[in-house]
């Protein structure tokens, strides 16, 4: 069942680097190219070139990555260049095929289309292609050899390096070309952060209260989420307390929480009591309690009960939130 489930992953990776580099190839050559834009990394440096030769940007992409590629191998070793292989060689070839098919029609003239379109087809490839394990290669090699050769912080090397593109870019292009092409760079890394985070969210909720008893079993067994018990002490007055600690989905938390719900119980959408009205769960035991609601990211591991007999909050890609509310 387990080597199922790994050659499943496995296929599910590969598929989302094949779509993603389809899709980013499509989005530069039917909204970026005919546009006129700029932007960062390889696919800015084979725009540079082919402006400025009237040469293929799909064929000079693809002896820049293959130089990378080789760049990288030498210097970051095998395991690298194999990872970065698939995208090195797919996204030249699906830009050459676009390219090809298409043949200088155009799907909109309007500018500000092809920014938003291009921002938003490549800031969602890249993601997929990311969250599928896979390097993008290109661009991304020399901050890495840099990295590795000088201890230089790749994120300012690679901001750098991408500022030298555009600015190089900048020099012959139009104002409005250059302005657009900054929105694009901008938009893309925006939907590619939010791509990377995309399906991971849960909230987490840890509950201090004297009826911890009752609130573990009521989120047992009307919410059906575990609950960890955490055994803490009060920091002023040095009494010992129980801390329950559920991660449970966004859309559960109003079940739950009756932070800014409205007063009228009738409207509120949690549970039922005896009488069929709609109360959330705390309300329904009555609690007093402090709440400390937090967003947390790569829940990994399953539940009591579930194939796997544990679960596991991976606290290195946790990101709290500084939402409080004390009850």
């Amino acid at each position: 069942m387990i080597q199922n489930t790994h050659w499943k992953q496995l296929a599910r990776n590969w598929a989302s680097i094949l779509f993603g580099n389809a899709l980013y190839s499509l989005a530069v050559a039917l909204f970026l190219e005919p546009a006129g834009l700029i932007t960062g990394g390889a696919t800015g440096i084979a725009l540079a070139f082919g402006r400025l030769t009237g040469l293929s940007v799909s064929g000079f992409l693809f002896l820049f990555n293959m130089a990378m590629l080789v760049w990288g191998w030498a210097v970051l070793g095998k395991k690298f260049a194999l990872n970065t292989l698939a995208s090195s060689v797919l996204s030249p070839a699906f830009l050459a095929l676009f390219e090809r098919l298409l043949d200088g029609r155009v799907l909109t003239e309007d500018i500000f289309l092809c920014t938003i379109f291009s921002g938003l087809g490549i800031g969602v490839a890249l993601g997929m292609v990311i969250r599928a394990g896979a390097s993008t290669g290109g661009m991304d090699i020399p901050p890495l050899v840099l990295q590795k050769w000088f201890r230089w912080p790749v994120s300012i090397t690679m901001m750098l390096f991408d500022i030298a593109i555009l600015l190089v870019q900048a020099a012959f292009s139009q104002p409005e070309q250059v302005l657009y092409g900054i929105v694009l760079v901008i938009t893309h890394t925006i939907v590619m952060d939010k791509m990377l985070m995309l399906g991971d969210s849960r909230t987490e909720v840890k509950i201090i209260s004297t009826r911890s008893d009752e609130i573990r079993t009521a989120i047992l067994a009307e919410i059906d989420r575990g609950v960890t018990v955490l055994h803490g002490e009060g920091g002023y007055t040095g009494e010992p307390s129980e801390v329950l600690l559920s991660v449970i989905s966004n859309r559960e938390l109003p079940r739950l929480f009756p932070h800014r719900q409205p007063r009228d119980r009738s409207q509120r959408p949690g549970l039922l009591d005896g009488k069929g009205i709609p109360v959330n769960l705390l309300d329904s035991v009555s609690a007093i309690c402090y709440i400390d609601i937090g967003i947390t990211k790569s829940i990994l591991g399953f539940r009591t009960g579930t194939p796997l007999p544990f679960g596991v909050i991976c606290t290195k890609a946790r990101f709290t939130t500084g939402k409080r509310s004390q009850l």
